[in-house]
């Protein structure tokens, strides 16, 4: 009777050996009892195979999950964390090309812009509020005014395609700040 490694199924040769020849599994003892006919043998390896390959399907899903996971993680945190840890964080298209006006202070503020010769634009905030104006021909202001009376600093700026032009700033308990960028 042909005999076969447990393991792998490959024929054993040489009986006297303790171990496969191919895969160097422990063979069993040699009794009648102890040896496994070919065919359990050949089942009890094929089994072994097919959990294998379920364990190596499961460990291929779980690295496609995990690099998912990893991607969409990495993509909340650029599309909502950031422009929190950024108050100026923008990505509309008129960031890129046109003019923006922008108040910064920690506490709260109230203000206004103007383009051109149209109507007041009335703001309120506080932290960092970019607001996106229509194209001026002549002239761009903005002012804005604390509504406490600390002395950390507000800020009004002028941007032309994402890039401050003009800034000014009061560090005033209750300051009023105004700036005027004329094209």
């Amino acid at each position: 009777m042909a005999k076969f490694c447990p393991e792998c199924a490959h024929p054993i040769s040489d009986n006297s050996l303790p171990f496969c020849a191919k895969c160097g599994a422990k063979l069993p003892t040699t009794s009648a009892e102890a040896q496994p006919s070919a065919i359990q043998s050949t089942v009890t390896s094929q089994s072994r195979i097919s959990t294998q390959n379920e364990k190596d399907k499961f460990d291929r899903n779980s690295v496609i999950k995990v690099i998912l996971l990893v991607f969409v993680g990495s993509l909340i945190l650029f599309m909502v964390i950031l422009p929190f840890a950024y108050n100026n964080f923008d990505l509309s298209f008129s960031s890129l090309t046109g003019y923006q006006v922008r108040v910064i202070y920690p506490g709260q503020w109230t203000g206004g812009y103007a383009v051109d010769n149209s109507a007041l634009t009335y703001i309120t905030g506080s932290g960092t509020r970019t607001y996106d104006v229509q194209t001026p021909t002549v002239i761009v202001a903005i002012a804005a005014k604390k509504e406490d009376t600390s002395s950390q600093r507000l800020t009004v700026q002028i941007l032309k395609g994402g890039k401050v032009i003009k800034s000014d700033f009061t560090d005033a308990p209750k300051g009023t700040i105004a700036s005027v960028y004329q094209i």
